[in-house]
């Protein structure tokens, strides 16, 4: 994933399974929904799979009962 604020580019590289994905997506995320995501993933809870879904306007990235989700 890569983000940024406006000033700044970051970059952050995790590997994950996107094999179940239909087609690939590019999608421009915030920053602090980035950290929020990395926030969740990081939880040593169960599930450990995200589930993301977009529509027009927002992406949402939701893991057992918690979830986030932005404008992109």
């Amino acid at each position: 994933m890569v983000a940024t604020d406006g000033h700044r580019l970051s970059c952050i590289e995790q590997a994950c399974d996107f094999s179940e994905l239909p087609q690939e997506e590019s999608l421009l995320i915030p920053r602090k929904a980035l950290l929020c995501l990395q926030s969740l993933a990081l939880e040593k809870t169960q599930p450990r799979s995200i589930t993301i879904a977009k529509t027009d306007t927002y992406v949402f990235f939701v893991r057992g009962s918690r979830g986030i989700f932005s404008e992109c």
